[in-house]
């Protein structure tokens, strides 16, 4: 299992904020959820289990633009 610390809490818009509402969102649709790989969140529909979400969550930052290659990086290495 993965421990997963956030320095800015849970308010909006923070990670944490974006991270809980992206999992009760797949929840309500059906999905399984998995939080204990290095993978932010990883969502399986229930019935088919061949649709897969794979998900790098990011809340706000003082440096998007560096953020978001490090986002692109993460989700390289967790496909490969």
């Amino acid at each position: 299992m993965v421990t997963r610390r956030y320095l800015l809490g849970g308010e909006y818009p923070s990670e944490e904020f974006v991270q809980a509402s992206l999992e009760k969102y797949f929840f309500r649709q059906g999905f399984d959820i998995d939080t204990g790989s290095y993978i932010d969140l990883i969502c399986r529909d229930k019935e088919s289990r061949d649709v897969v979400w794979h998900i790098e969550v990011k809340g706000k930052t003082s440096q998007p633009g560096l953020d978001f290659r490090t986002c692109l990086g993460q989700l390289g290495v967790g496909s490969g």
